[in-house]
């Protein structure tokens, strides 16, 4: 599973219980790389800028359907 695949279940999981930055270093990644996967996730749409609880990212409306 590539890693942005992996921080976008966790983003989904945690339900904004952490921030993004928390996630990828959960995950293992340094900050550069979520910053990066984080991008690349915007860029495809799968995630949005919408603050929940403590994220700044939830996971794009059509991605739950």
């Amino acid at each position: 599973m590539e890693n942005k695949e992996i921080l976008l279940k966790a983003i989904e999981k945690d339900n904004g219980r952490h921030d993004e930055e928390i996630l990828g270093e959960q995950l293992g990644f340094d900050p550069d790389t979520t910053a990066k996967l984080i991008s690349q996730l915007l860029a495809e749409y799968k995630i949005e800028f919408k603050t929940n609880g403590l994220c700044n990212y939830t996971v794009a409306r059509q991605m739950k359907k």
